[in-house]
C-alpha cells in the first residue's frame, strides 16, 4: 500500500478512491465484526469506522450507542483531523485539549477521550478512520494505537479482496451483456426487466430517455421513478398491470405520461412473468412503445368534430338564431342563466314571449330593419322576464343570415348586463362614500403620481382636490421621511400591504402631521399595479399614547427602584443592625457614639431609597434623543433585574455583539423597552418549575441594531399573537399588569423608526425581535440612640431563614444575647429539613423568622409547604423583607396573616416583635 502526503477533503482523486471502495453503497457485516472487536480490545463504549465524504462524516460500521451511527457534518467531526493530517489522532482529555475542548463533540456529545487511525486505499489516500471513543479522560498507550492500526489494516485488506471479487465477476458478465445491449440499445421500444415486486430495475434500455424524455439515471436512483411521470388518472391501471405480472400473468396497458416539458405522451406497455426453477415468479420483462402520434391524431379528429358544439354550448353568452317570423331556431346553454329556461323550451317561441311590453316596440323595430337588410349589425339593450319573475337587462349584437342572396333570419349574441349595471351603480355609491369619509383616501401610481384623492385627503393636507395635476406622494411627505417612504413603497410592491405611521407635510402651511397609513397594492388586469392609501391624522392619539407611555414608564422606573431598594436594604439592614448591636456592647462613650452615628446614617440612606421611589412617580419627563449604546442599556437593565431573576431561578444568557452601531433614541424610553420585554419574559415563565431561561442578544440588522429577548415559557397561542400589542389587552390574570407594557414597547419602537416582531409557538417559548435604525458614533463624554430592650420573659427556640450571611449573623448574635436558642438556614429547603427534624424530636420551633425572597425555596413557598402539613407551623412565621413595595412582595404579604419586619430595622424592635408574636401564639 502506498502512503501519500495528506490531500484535501474534496480532492477528486481521494473522492474517486472512496467511491471505488464500494463501502458507501453496501453494508459489510464483516466490518461490523472488526469494529466491535476494536471496542472490546480497547475497552471503549463506542467504536466506529467512519468515511469522510466531501460534505459529511458517514459511519459505515459502529458499535455502541445508536446515536453514534448517524452521519454528521465536518464541523462536528473529530475524524476529519485524521484525514487532513494522514496520522493517528490521540486525545486523552478532550476537555483540556486545546484542539478539541470547544468542539461540539466535546461540549454537546460528552466525548472524554478519543483514539483514531487512518484507513487508506491501496493508492494511499486516506478515506476515513477507525476510531474508539470514551466518555471520560483516559490514557492511550502505544499498544492501543498498534492494535487499532492492525485492525485498520485488516479492514483495508478485506475491502481490497472484496473489490477484486467484484472486478472478476464484472468481467465475466460484461462479455455476456455486450451482445444483448447492442441489440437492445438500438431498438425504438424500451426493453425492461424488473424483479417480481418492481423494487429493483434489472435492466432498462436507453430508449427510455427517448420515450419518457427523462434521464436513465433517474431509474437507477429510484427503480419506480417512471411512476412519477404517469398521469394521476392512469396510475391505478398501471399499478393493476404491475400486480398481474407479479402474480404470474401477462399484461397490456395503455396509459398517459407527463413529460418534463409539460406535454402528454401516450404509451403502451406489454409484460410477461419469468419463473425460476421452483416455478415462482422471480422477474418480469417487457417492452414499452410510444403511441403519442397516433393518439394525437385521434384526439385532433375528435376535437375538430366537437369544436363548434363546444363553442356554442360553453360560450359565456347566449348564442341565438331567429327565423323570419322571429321564432328561435337555435339557443346555446347560456340561455338558461340569462332567461331561466332550458333552450329546448324556448325553440319555436318568439321574442315577444320574453321581452317586457315597454321594450318590445324597439326590439320589433330593430328586428324588421335587420330582416329587411337595412343594417349589417344591430346593437340593442332590452329587458326580459326571467323564469323567476325578475327582470333582466340584456345587450345583444346581431346580424342577418343570408342564404342565396336573401335574408332568411337573424343570428347573434346576447349577454346579461344586469349585474354589470348594478356594479356600475355600486361604484358610483362607493365613490360617493369615499368623498364623504373623514379619512383621506388616495389612489396613486408607484412612482408617486396621485390619480385620485378624496376631499378629506385634500382637506387634511391643505390642497385643492380639483387641481390638476394633483400633488405627488413625495410632495406630501415630510423631507426626513423620504428614504423611509421608498422602503415602504417597495414593501407594498412585494407584499401587497403595509400599515404604520408616516409624517406628512401640509402644503398650505408646511406643518408636519403624523399620519396612520394603511397601504395596499391594487393589481389591475392590464398588468399595471396601483397604490391605495387610507390616511388618518393621529396627532391627538399620539398625545394620548405619550401620556400612557409616561404612566407606564414611571411604573417601570418604580420596578427598577424596587430592585435597587431590595439590593440596598439588605446591606443597610446589616450595617444598621451591627452598629446597634455593637453600640450596646461598646464600653467607651466615643465608640458608642460613632456606632450610633453609623446606625443613623444607615437609616438615612434607607429613607433616601424610599424618597427615590416617591420621586420617580412624579418627576419623570420626556427625554431628548441622542446616540446611545444599546449594549450599555441592556447591561444596565439586567444589572437592576438580576436579583429578581435569580430569586425566581431564571438562568440569564447574554450575547451582546461587539460592533453594533449606536441608536438615536431617548435613553429612558429605550431602557423602558428593554425592561418591559425582560419583565414580560419573567412573567411568561411564572409557574414553570424547570428550564427557566432568559436569553438577551444584540446584533447588527439591515437598518442598524437588533435586540432579541427570548424566554423558555409556555409560548403564545397563534390566535393571540396578533393581539399582544393591543392596548389594555393581556393574557395575565387580573391584578398582574395593565396590558400597556407591550403596547408601549411597540409605540416607542415605531416612533424611533424601528420595528418589533414576535415569534412564538405554544410549548416553545417566545422571542421578541426589535430592529432600530443606526446613527453616527457615540459622542465623547467629558438616626437616634437605641436603648436596649427589657429581657424577655422566657427563652425561645427560633429558626432564622435568610440568604444574607451578614443578616443571619447579627440577628443570631443579638437574639442569642437575649437568651434565645437560634438555628439558621440560608434558604427554604434547608429550613424545611430543620423543621421536620424538630418535629420528629417533638421540640418544634417557637418562631420561624424568614426572608420573603431567596434563591431556591423562597418565603412564600416555605409558608405554603408548612400550611400544607396542617400542623399550624405557618402561623409561627415572621417575615422579613427589603422589598415591601415590589409587586410580588405586596401580593404575597396580602395573602398571608403573618407579621412583617421591614429592612433595615432596629434590632431591639425586631426582637420585641418576634417575642411578642411568640407570646401572642401562646396566649391564643
Amino acid at each position: 500500500m502506498i502512503t501519500r502526503a495528506p490531500t484535501a477533503l474534496k480532492d477528486n482523486e481521494r473522492l474517486a478512491a472512496l467511491d471505488a471502495s464500494g463501502l458507501l453503497r453496501e453494508a459489510r457485516p464483516d466490518l461490523d465484526r472488526l469494529t466491535r472487536l476494536a471496542g472490546r480490545l480497547l475497552r471503549a463504549p463506542v467504536a466506529q469506522m467512519n468515511l469522510i465524504t466531501a460534505e459529511e462524516q458517514v459511519p459505515v460500521s459502529f458499535a455502541g450507542d445508536e446515536r453514534w451511527g448517524r452521519p454528521v457534518s465536518h464541523t462536528r467531526s473529530y475524524c476529519i483531523r485524521v484525514v487532513e493530517s494522514g496520522e493517528p489522532l490521540v486525545i486523552e482529555d478532550a476537555a483540556a485539549d486545546e484542539r478539541v475542548r470547544d468542539h461540539p463533540g466535546t461540549v454537546e456529545g460528552g466525548i472524554g477521550s478519543y483514539l483514531a487511525v487512518p484507513l487508506r486505499s491501496h493508492e494511499g489516500y486516506v478515506l476515513g478512520t477507525l476510531c474508539v471513543v470514551a466518555f471520560e479522560a483516559r490514557k492511550w498507550d502505544p499498544e492501543s494505537v498498534r492494535i487499532l492500526e492492525e485492525l485498520a489494516d485488516e479492514i483495508v485488506r478485506l475491502v481490497l479482496a472484496h473489490q477484486e471479487v467484484l472486478r472478476r465477476s464484472a468481467d465475466r458478465l460484461r462479455e455476456t451483456e455486450e451482445t444483448f445491449r447492442h441489440f437492445a440499445e438500438n431498438l425504438p421500444s424500451v426493453l425492461w426487466k424488473y424483479d417480481a415486486a418492481f423494487s429493483r430495475a434489472l435492466y432498462v434500455s436507453r430508449a427510455y430517455e427517448t420515450v419518457w424524455k427523462r434521464p436513465l439515471t433517474s431509474i437507477r436512483a429510484d427503480p419506480r421513478a417512471f411512476l412519477q411521470s404517469v398521469h394521476p388518472d392512469d396510475l391505478d391501471i398501471v399499478h393493476g398491470a404491475m400486480k398481474r405480472m407479479g402474480e404470474g400473468r401477462t399484461a397490456r396497458v395503455e396509459y398517459r405520461i407527463l413529460r418534463p416539458d409539460g406535454s402528454v405522451g401516450w404509451l403502451i406497455s406489454r409484460g410477461s412473468p419469468v419463473r425460476d426453477g421452483n416455478g415462482e415468479v422471480s422477474q418480469v420483462v417487457g417492452t414499452t412503445d410510444d403511441v403519442t402520434e397516433r393518439k394525437d391524431a385521434e384526439c385532433r379528429l375528435r376535437a375538430a368534430e366537437a369544436h363548434y358544439r363546444r363553442l356554442v354550448e360553453h360560450a359565456p353568452y347566449t348564442i341565438f338564431a331567429l327565423d323570419r317570423e322571429g321564432r328561435f331556431t337555435e339557443l346555446s346553454r347560456a340561455a338558461t342563466d340569462a332567461l331561466g329556461f332550458p333552450p329546448e323550451q324556448l325553440i319555436g317561441k318568439t321574442l315577444a314571449d320574453l321581452v317586457i311590453p315597454e321594450d318590445l316596440p324597439a326590439v320589433e323595430h330593430s328586428l324588421r330593419k335587420g330582416l329587411a337588410g337595412e343594417v349589417e349589425t344591430t346593437d340593442l339593450e332590452f329587458r326580459v322576464v326571467h323564469a323567476s319573475g325578475s327582470p333582466r337587462l340584456l345587450h345583444s349584437r346581431s346580424t342577418a343570415i343570408i342564404e342565396g342572396g336573401e335574408v332568411v333570419g337573424i343570428h347573434g349574441i346576447a349577454r346579461d348586463i344586469t349585474a354589470e349595471r348594478a356594479r356600475s351603480e355600486d361604484r358610483r355609491l362607493l365613490a360617493a362614500a369615499l368623498e364623504n369619509l373623514d379619512e383621506g383616501v388616495i389612489i396613486a401610481r408607484f412612482d408617486g403620481a396621485i390619480i385620485y384623492a378624496n376631499a378629506a385627503h385634500a382637506r387634511l393636507l391643505g390642497y385643492d382636490p380639483a387641481q390638476r395635476p394633483l400633488p405627488s406622494v413625495q410632495e406630501l411627505t415630510a423631507r426626513k421621511e423620504m428614504a423611509r417612504l421608498d422602503r415602504i413603497v417597495r414593501i407594498v410592491a412585494e407584499r401587497g400591504v403595509w400599515s404604520g405611521r408616516v409624517r406628512h407635510r401640509r402644503l398650505s402651511d408646511g406643518h408636519v402631521l403624523p399620519m396612520e397609513l394603511i397601504l395596499g397594492r391594487i393589481d389591475r388586469e392590464e398588468g399595471q399595479s396601483l397604490l391605495f392609501s387610507i390616511a388618518r391624522d393621529v396627532s391627538e392619539e399620539i398625545e394620548r399614547e405619550r401620556h400612557l407611555r409616561r404612566t407606564e414608564r414611571l411604573a417601570s422606573v418604580g420596578t427598577l427602584i424596587g430592585g435597587v431598594a431590595h439590593e440596598l436594604n439588605n446591606p443597610l439592614h446589616a450595617i444598621q443592625s451591627f452598629a446597634e448591636f455593637l453600640a450596646d456592647e461598646a464600653e467607651g462613650k466615643r465608640i458608642r457614639e460613632d456606632l450610633l452615628t453609623i446606625q443613623r446614617e444607615a437609616v438615612r440612606a434607607a429613607r433616601i431609597v424610599s424618597d427615590l421611589r416617591l420621586l420617580a412617580r412624579e418627576t419623570q419627563e420626556e427625554g431628548k434623543r441622542a446616540p446611545v449604546d444599546l449594549n450599555g442599556i441592556v447591561r444596565h437593565v439586567l444589572t437592576t433585574r438580576r436579583y429578581a431573576l435569580e430569586t425566581r431561578n431564571i438562568e440569564i444568557r447574554t450575547s451582546l455583539a461587539s460592533a453594533i452601531p449606536p441608536v438615536l433614541a431617548d435613553q429612558g424610553q429605550l431602557e423602558q423597552v428593554v425592561l418591559n420585554l425582560i419583565v414580560n419574559a419573567e412573567q411568561a415563565m411564572e409557574g414553570q418549575r424547570d428550564d427557566r431561561r432568559l436569553t438577551v442578544r444584540t446584533g447588527t440588522g439591515r437598518a442598524g441594531a437588533t435586540l432579541h429577548v427570548e424566554d423558555s415559557g409556555a409560548g403564545i397561542p397563534a390566535e393571540q399573537v396578533d393581539r399582544i400589542f393591543d392596548p389594555f389587552w393581556t393574557t395575565k390574570p387580573a391584578g398582574v399588569g395593565t396590558g400597556l407594557g407591550l403596547s408601549l414597547v411597540h409605540s416607542i419602537v415605531t416612533e424611533h423608526g424601528g420595528e418589533i416582531h414576535v415569534e412564538s409557538e405554544p410549548g416553545t417559548g417566545t422571542t421578541f425581535r426589535v430592529e432600530l435604525p443606526g446613527t453616527a458614533a457615540l459622542p465623547t463624554r467629558t438616626g437616634g440612640d437605641a436603648a436596649g430592650p427589657d429581657a424577655p420573659e422566657e427563652a425561645l427556640r427560633i429558626l432564622l431563614v435568610d440568604d444574607e450571611p451578614a443578616i443571619r449573623r447579627v440577628l443570631t448574635r443579638y437574639l442569642a444575647r437575649r437568651g434565645h436558642r437560634i438555628d439558621t438556614a440560608s434558604e427554604g429547603a434547608e429550613a424545611l429539613r430543620l423543621l421536620q427534624a424538630a418535629a420528629r424530636e417533638e421540640e418544634d420551633y417557637d418562631v420561624v423568622v424568614s426572608d420573603l425572597r431567596m434563591p431556591g425555596l423562597g418565603g412564600e413557598e416555605l409558608y405554603a409547604r408548612l400550611e400544607a402539613e396542617g400542623r399550624g407551623m405557618e402561623r409561627r412565621i415572621v417575615f422579613i423583607t427589603g422589598d415591601a413595595a415590589g409587586g410580588d412582595a405586596a401580593r404575597i404579604l396580602g395573602c398571608v396573616d403573618s407579621p412583617v419586619l421591614y429592612k433595615p430595622m432596629r434590632l431591639a424592635e425586631a426582637a420585641q416583635r418576634i417575642e411578642r408574636h411568640a407570646a401572642d401564639l401562646q396566649g391564643g
